[in-house]
């Protein structure tokens, strides 16, 4: 009996009460200091804008000809085997990069792509950016196509502040539904979330009033997946509620 009572009180350890009173005030307090934040920086706002031309068109339409239909969204600096990156900023060392502002893929034909990758990305969009943004990759992506999300996961940095951090599992199982070999998993480095207040905050709004680093949506797995199910993908595979980060597997 006693056992199956610590099993349900499981998130807010033999002092439920306490616990869930501690909880509401850190998040109240970090609430608190995000708008601020926000106060603090908002005469400094100014909303980055990059207007794809014909020549995006035609960068991405060169690698497409040549048998590129994967793409990376938010690269970064990451070279994927057969993945073209699509981001704002150009990177020396990246093989295949195409420049473009990733609001608007109208650049992108119909039914070309295979596969959408986007790793820390979609935090940085509005939720209606999020809806937008899926609705696109509806259109680019081939019959079967398939989309690969990896997001931090507000309610998993929530648990792993109080209790530390639980690791993305089943890499194997994600590597087989077509996740690339060479991305991010589970960082053991990213528990550094655990009791401290800084980097929860980080965790969930990054650089506040910092309009390329900030994260405009606190996005949990229920969450994510009701987006990606809305849109009218059908979701293959998520990580556990607990983890770090959020990865989603889903296909068109």
């Amino acid at each position: 009996m006693q056992a199956e009572k610590r099993k349900t009180t499981k998130y807010f350890g033999n002092y439920p009460y306490v616990n869930k009173l501690i909880s509401k005030l850190v998040f109240i307090g970090i609430d608190y200091r995000r708008k601020q934040l926000i106060r603090k920086y908002k005469k400094n706002d100014k909303v980055f804008q990059l207007k794809n031309t014909e020549q995006t068109q035609k960068d991405f339409e060169n690698y497409l000809n040549q048998g590129f239909c994967k793409i990376n969204v938010g690269g970064g600096t990451k070279n994927f085997e057969g993945f073209v990156n699509i981001d704002f900023i150009r990177h020396e060392n990246v093989a295949r990069e195409v420049i473009a502002n990733i609001l608007d893929l109208s650049f992108i034909p119909d039914s070309c792509v295979t596969h959408i990758h986007s790793n820390h990305v979609m935090e940085h969009l509005t939720q209606q950016q999020l809806e937008d943004q899926l609705q696109q990759y509806q259109r680019i992506l081939s019959a079967d196509g398939i989309i690969s999300i990896r997001v931090p996961n507000t309610l998993g940095v929530a648990y792993g502040f109080f209790f530390g951090q639980e690791a993305e599992r089943e890499h194997e199982a994600f590597l087989k539904l077509g996740y690339p070999k060479e991305e991010d998993f589970y960082n053991p480095a990213d528990g550094w979330y655990y009791q401290d207040l800084w980097a929860l905050y980080h965790w969930f709004y990054a650089f506040t009033g910092n309009i390329e680093n900030e994260h405009l949506n606190q996005i949990t797995p229920t969450k994510l997946k009701d987006t990606v199910e809305k849109t009218g993908f059908t979701v293959l595979k998520m990580t556990i509620p607990e983890a770090s980060n959020i990865v989603l597997m889903a296909k068109k």
